[in-house]
Formats: C-alpha cells, structure tokens, sequence
C-alpha cells in the first residue's frame, strides 16, 4: 500500500474509528520521537548543547565562589547524563527547542 492508498483509506473512516487511528498514531510518532531522542543521547549529540543551555539558563552572580561553580558543573553533568539516559540527542533537543519558541511565537 503506497502513502495515497493510505490516505484514502484513512479518509474514509468513521469517525470513531478515525480517532482510535489518530490515538494510536500520536502514540506512535511519540514513541518513534524517543527512540531518536535515545539514540542522540546515546551518541553523544545533546552533550554540548547541555552544557550550553544550563550555562543560559543558570545565571552567575557576579562573584561565584569555587563552590557555586562546582555545583553548576555537578548539575551540568547530572542534566547530561539524565538526558543520554532519556535518549535525547542534541540535534533533535535543539530543533525541538527552536520548533517550540517558533509555535510560542518568541524566535
């Protein structure tokens, strides 16, 4: 079956059985999303842009002490690996992001 068979046939349902396909279809494009976000981490991608969001997001005082800076780092590293641990890859985490500021209408 071809992608405008696949239409059709969609097209055609009933509405309840329309909304059964559309469940199971955000479900399945969610888990698809995981799997690419795992690999990503997996690979390394998301590590720098990690970094970098928890540095922009965590503004430093003026004079940060030695310790201030060692729990920053000691987050940064735990953000890094619950995300490899998610499977979110830094490619897919940054477009996500931008996608989202672009629907919010903030880029």
């Amino acid at each position: 079956m071809n992608v405008e068979e696949l239409e059709r046939e969609i097209s055609q349902l009933p509405a309840p059985e329309l909304k059964q396909f559309s469940q199971w279809f955000d479900e399945f494009k969610a888990e698809q999303w995981d799997k690419q976000v795992e690999e990503d981490i997996l690979s390394g991608r998301l590590d720098t842009v990690a970094k970098q969001r928890v540095q922009e997001a965590i503004p430093f005082p003026k004079k940060t002490t030695l310790a201030q800076r060692e729990s920053l780092h000691q987050a940064g590293e735990r953000l890094d690996a619950k995300l490899r641990g998610l499977g979110l890859g830094e490619d897919e985490l940054l477009e996500d992001f931008k996608q989202w500021r672009r629907q919010r209408g903030n880029a």
